[in-house]
């Protein structure tokens, strides 16, 4: 096994860790290679998508959402910018997302394309748990259309702005940002 096989194979044993990642762009940016960059563009967008410590004062933490919400947009373009010209089956294989319209019981199913097992496939793997296979939608059109067929799907993670978020009762509270 070569060191990128080793690489690849720690980060599919870990897919929600960001440190194998990080050292495997690390490892690629001293060979001058391109791919160094959305790796850590897409650690750091996953980031901010996935939000803000708790623990910080409201009107501290809207601004800092917002600078987060815009920094994860910039990051999200210039992810689109490399990944059309970097082997399309090398990203698939790193990419990280929620499955969206899954039917699987929520215990058991991954419900992460990076959990998954890959296939032949790059933008399709099967989910053993409701035995469906789930497709990488790369377009709005496309994710309509499996939408459409009631098929599982991961779409490109964008990042949404909402500072507020509703707490178990529906209620919009402080806390729950």
């Amino acid at each position: 096994m070569n060191d990128e096989a080793a690489f690849m194979a720690m980060i599919l044993a870990n897919p929600d860790d960001d440190a194998p990642r990080l050292v495997f762009a690390d490892w690629l940016d001293e060979r001058g290679d391109r791919r160094a960059e959305w790796l850590r563009l897409t650690v750091r967008r996953d980031q901010l998508v996935r939000g803000l410590p708790a623990g910080e004062g409201l009107l501290v933490r809207i601004p800092a959402r917002l600078r987060d919400h815009t920094e994860a947009l910039r990051i999200t373009r210039r992810i689109e910018k490399l990944a059309a010209v970097l082997p399309e089956a090398w990203t698939l294989r790193l990419t990280r997302g929620p499955i969206e319209n899954c039917r699987g019981p929520a215990d058991a199913c991954p419900r992460a394309w990076q959990r998954l097992p890959e296939s032949d496939q790059p933008d399709q793997r099967p989910c053993h748990e409701c035995q469906r296979v789930v497709e990488y939608c790369r377009t709005s059109w496309q994710t309509l259309r499996v939408r459409l067929r009631d098929r599982p799907f991961v779409r490109p993670m964008t990042p949404t702005f909402n500072p507020w978020k509703p707490g178990p009762d529906g209620q919009l509270r402080e806390g729950a940002v």
